[in-house]
């Protein structure tokens, strides 16, 4: 289930608070021009982004009486209509779109209205490559835990090979925001699930990834300020040249920003450095801009335009180059461009220059992230299109978005794309690839390798067999200590501090990342043990997990608790989690439930109370301004009474998540021990939610900014209920 944040809720806040009016900076003058603008009968569908469902000289459209959607065109001189008419149209690309049947099946079509990939996927999306998408199965399952699948789909064949659910969330560089269970908040992950960004203050919250180039862009929510903010992927704040309440992505590139200082929404177009590109109090959306420069946008309700931006990628001249390129004294042929002052190469061309040597490295392709990737030390097979020569002439080169990843990470690099190929940097290439570039006038470009080929190194099991045991400094009162069993290919871990954490499992193999020695283990099984209140926690048991050890001097030092530990002659802490381990076994309970368990049942049920707030919030902005209208009184059958009404059926959907007997959160809090400051934080909310519903049922006057004030103490007090889990999950894992 995806977690829910109170990003849009609290933007509406904002929006209600009425904030003076700002300063709005104009575009360049011919930053845009309006190809078609004009009342259209059936409004442009937005997507689950916000978004116009729209992509170049295509929009879908959904008829209003008919309650079905199509494809509409622009031809140059007006509108027309593609065939096909679909119960749904989640996605347009450059040559296909996404449509969907009465079953909620997806399927694609190309833009003459021909069925390409049968309906079959419960949900899907394009990649950076027009003829591959993505698809998920969701399949659902009576008493048990439902099924979803991830695939990527060839268009041409309808072919579908299984993915991992993070490479089809992932951007076309591998990128995600990812829900953290343990943390409560959301992350900026990898495809394998290394964390990129994390912000350690709670109040930061990640709200979506806007970019994943250069040096990554995030949109986050203030809590603590009531601000949205954007950083890179380092964790600094990125100050955009326009002012705005709140910006989301719009495609690669591009940016909308949204300003409510009037009570209203209205939005610009940005490029990724914050320059506006459209300015504000023209359009209310925009869709994705092609890479010919077209967007659509709406105007107002029931009209909608298309813009021709007058900046596509930026392109830029290059020209062959006279320097030389010798390695180890050699000198070579390949095909070089210079772009200002610097050479860039195509990334085959070096891998075949370099190949055999001690800098050698392997060119591969990653489908899931659709970049090119490089391994050192692995030799390079020849394709037969490398070192074809000098550049006979200049070419126009386009600014290219594309990524190379070096041993699984991602490098920053300047690319260009020339004439269908990536050519990069060639000093970008070497800080990578670990080769170094020097220039002089008389021989040109030169690289030295000093060697042979670099071997893969691989860590024996043997020299980490035994006991290893540690102990760190003072935690909290209690020393942290660690404990390790290898035997054969079974490993045994313990830590302490404060608690028992055990965990056991096979190990697979052994790599060298980076220099320090990932230990893959399959099957892993754990458990912990609580020694203030003799409590066992079962964690249960897991397909693989990675333990990074640093083995220098016959010592190992656990990486994530930074802990060395030493050769042991026998077992320091297992005897001692053993005899914990019987107590807790032995220990009456009054309790229904373990503490992992009731915190795994309050999560769920805490998102829907998220879900609930959101809409809380919204059916207050909506009562407000039927208040205002009205001037804060309504009659029975009043519009006032009818939005009143609505808000207390929220407010009841609200309160039956925390007051359900047995099964709510208030419920839950009493059947398992290590709840004692979250549940006067849930009775805090029933009080707030009680205010509400008593000024919905009541006939006198609305005070809108009571109700905005109920609801604001509200957005806060899940806030202290986010800490309050958070340090039960510190000390119960």
């Amino acid at each position: 289930m995806k977690k829910k944040t109170l990003s849009l809720a609290l933007s509406l806040l904002m929006a209600l608070s009425l904030l003076p009016a700002s300063v709005l900076t104009a575009a360049a003058e011919g930053a845009y021009q309006v190809l078609f603008e004009a009342q259209i009968q059936e409004p442009i569908v937005y997507g689950d982004d916000s978004n116009l469902i729209a992509y170049g000289d295509t929009a879908a459209v959904r008829s209003v009486t008919d309650d079905v959607y199509h494809l509409i065109r622009f031809t140059g001189n007006g509108i027309e209509q593609i065939p096909g008419e679909y119960a749904d149209v989640s996605g347009v690309g450059a040559e296909y779109f996404i449509a969907g049947n009465a079953d909620r099946l997806k399927g694609v079509f190309d833009k003459q209205g021909n069925q390409v990939v049968d309906y079959r996927y419960t949900e899907m999306r394009f990649t950076e490559d027009k003829g591959i998408v993505k698809g998920q199965i969701y399949t659902y399952v009576e008493d048990g835990e439902d099924e979803e699948s991830y695939y990527l789909v060839d268009i041409a064949n309808g072919t579908a090979s299984e993915i991992t659910k993070r490479q089809y969330y992932a951007d076309k560089n591998g990128c995600l925001v990812e829900w953290s269970d343990g943390l409560n908040r959301h992350q900026v992950v990898d495809v394998d699930g290394n964390v990129i960004l994390s912000f350690a203050d709670e109040n930061c919250r990640i709200v979506e990834m806007l970019s994943s180039d250069s040096g990554g862009l995030v949109s986050i929510w203030f809590n603590g300020v009531g601000e949205w903010k954007v950083a890179n992927f380092k964790g600094e704040e990125v100050t955009l040249n326009t002012h705005y309440d709140m910006v989301n992505r719009v495609c690669d590139g591009y940016l909308c920003a949204s300003d409510f200082s009037d009570g209203t929404s209205i939005d610009a177009l940005l490029d990724i450095k914050g320059n506006e590109v459209v300015p504000y109090g023209h359009y209310y959306q925009f869709g994705a801009v092609s890479p010919d420069g077209l967007v659509w946008a709406e105007a107002s309700e029931g009209a909608c335009a298309l813009l021709k931006l007058g900046k596509a990628a930026a392109t830029v001249q290059a020209n062959p180059t006279n320097d030389k390129l010798t390695v180890n004294g050699v000198e070579q042929n390949p095909t070089v461009y210079k772009i200002g002052d610097s050479n860039y190469f195509k990334i085959r061309d070096l891998a075949a220059v370099l190949n055999g040597t001690g800098k050698q490295f392997s060119v591969g392709y990653d489908g899931e992230k659709q970049s090119v990737t490089a391994t050192p030390g692995q030799p390079y097979e020849l394709t037969g299109t490398e070192l074809t020569g000098a550049a006979s002439s200049g070419q126009t080169a386009q600014a290219s978005s594309d990524a190379i990843y070096v041993n699984g990470q991602r490098v920053e690099a300047e690319v260009y794309k020339i004439d269908g190929s990536n050519y990069f940097k060639l000093r970008d290439l070497g800080a990578a690839l670990g080769f170094e570039v020097n220039w002089t006038a008389e021989r040109g470009m030169t690289i030295e390798t000093g060697g042979g080929s670099q071997p893969t190194e691989k860590t024996p099991l043997e020299q980490i067999q035994g006991i290893w045991y540690g102990k760190d400094e003072e935690v909290q009162g209690e020393a942290n200590e660690q404990e390790y069993k290898i035997e054969g290919d079974r490993l045994f871990q313990i830590s302490y501090i404060d608690m028992y954490y055990y965990m056991e499992g096979t190990i697979v193999g052994i790599e060298l990342e980076d220099g320090l020695y990932a230990i893959k283990l399959k099957d892993c099984k754990g458990i912990n043990v609580s020694t203030s209140d003799t409590t066992i926690y079962d964690r249960g048991s897991w397909k693989e997990d990675t333990i990074y050890l640093d083995l220098q001097s016959n010592m190992l030092t656990d990486v994530t608790l930074d802990i060395v530990l030493s050769p042991a002659s026998a077992l320091q802490l297992y005897p001692r989690f053993q005899a914990a381990l019987e107590a807790a076994q032995n220990k009456p309970n009054s309790y229904t439930m373990t503490t992992a368990d009731a915190y795994n049942k309050l999560l769920p049920l805490y998102n829907k109370e998220l879900d609930a707030t959101e809409t809380i919030v919204y059916s207050i902005g909506t009562v407000s301004y039927v208040a205002i209208e009205n001037e804060y009184v309504g009659g029975a059958d009043s519009k006032l009474a009818i939005e009143l009404t609505k808000l207390r059926n929220h407010v009841l959907t609200a309160r039956s998540y925390l007051e359900e007997e047995s099964v709510g959160m208030l419920a839950i809090c009493d059947q398992a021990p290590g709840f004692e400051k979250v549940k006067p934080i849930l009775l805090k909310i029933k009080e707030r939610l009680d205010n509400i519903q008593a000024v919905t049922e009541s006939s006198g006057k609305v005070d809108p900014n009571e109700l905005l004030a109920q609801s604001k103490a509200i957005i806060d007090y899940w806030g202290e209920f986010r800490d309050a889990m958070q340090e039960i999950y510190d000390k119960y894992t």
